[in-house]
């Protein structure tokens, strides 16, 4: 029987996760970890400390000054905000070799790095403006059970396509892969979260980004990444009309504490920003 997690094992040697990065986990997950420690660990990987400076310095990050050494990302982030990059970072080009027939990767990335800089502007704009870098990893993460699925099962992926290309405004993309699966990508990036021991955010975000109302831990994290992937969407097609994307619930908008009048300047702003993002993590 094909499921969430043996989908996940499929992929296991193909989408490994660094030495590094499980370490990262570890004190990503230590609340008495140090700026010092995470400071050593990083520089042992110049490949990393690269990608690392690279995306810390981009538009999406929203950094006003120019950062060029990794202490100096810690001291103006703060510890948790470089760990999450860090891990971001590593996550993304651990799917570097995925072959994915049914999406480039350019594409896949791009949608992904929107949902990120939308996630940071509407946490700016929350009132938990320090979950704003959090925020960023999370929603440049959320879909990666997507692309997993993508790679372990094109077939019924491309089926699942197809089945909501043919009825978009009827079934959602995950009505259509429990149809065709029995289990959706969401699942598939929560399988993948839990064998990382990705953070609890970012486990969370991954999981239900796609039904937020399910989620009982990091409510506030899920919510706004699941309104970040609907303007994300927005972007993509150049519209600001929030009838063009999936529905919000208004349960989400009090969660975050945000005002739905806020999508047409997010929108703009991540879409200023679009130029940047395609060569952001090449």
């Amino acid at each position: 029987m094909v499921t969430a997690e043996s989908v996940v094992d499929d992929v296991v040697g193909m989408v490994s996760f660094p030495a590094v990065a499980l370490r990262i986990c570890r004190l990503a997950n230590d609340p008495n970890s140090t700026a010092d420690e995470l400071e050593r660990l990083i520089v042992q990987d110049p490949d990393l400390t690269v990608r690392l400076l690279k995306l810390a310095n981009s538009p999406a990050a929203g950094m006003q000054r120019k950062i060029t050494t990794v202490s100096r990302a810690i001291t103006l982030l703060g510890i948790q905000a470089v760990r999450n990059l860090a891990l971001g970072v590593t996550a993304v080009h651990s799917f570097d070799r995925i072959p994915a027939e049914l999406i480039t990767m350019e594409d896949f990335w791009t949608h992904s790095m929107l949902a990120a800089a939308a996630a940071r502007e509407l946490a700016v704009r929350s009132a938990r403006k320090s979950a704003a870098e959090s925020a960023f990893v999370e929603g440049l993460l959320h879909d990666v059970g997507m692309l997993i699925l993508f790679r372990s099962r094109p077939e019924e992926s491309r089926r699942v396509l197809l089945m909501h290309a043919d009825d978009p405004g009827e079934l959602t993309i995950q009505q259509c892969e429990r149809a065709i699966l029995g289990f959706t990508h969401c699942d598939v990036g929560g399988a993948l979260a839990r064998r990382w021991n990705l953070p609890a955010g970012m486990r969370a975000c991954m999981q239900y980004h796609d039904d937020p109302l399910l989620a009982t831990e990091h409510t506030f994290d899920v919510a706004i990444v699941h309104i970040a992937d609907c303007l994300a969407m927005l972007a993509e097609i150049d519209s600001l009309d929030l009838d063009d994307a999936e529905p919000i619930s208004p349960a989400l908008w009090t969660l975050t504490g945000l005002d739905p009048q806020c999508v047409p300047e997010v929108v703009s702003a991540i879409r200023q920003q679009l130029a940047d993002i395609r060569t952001m993590l090449r």
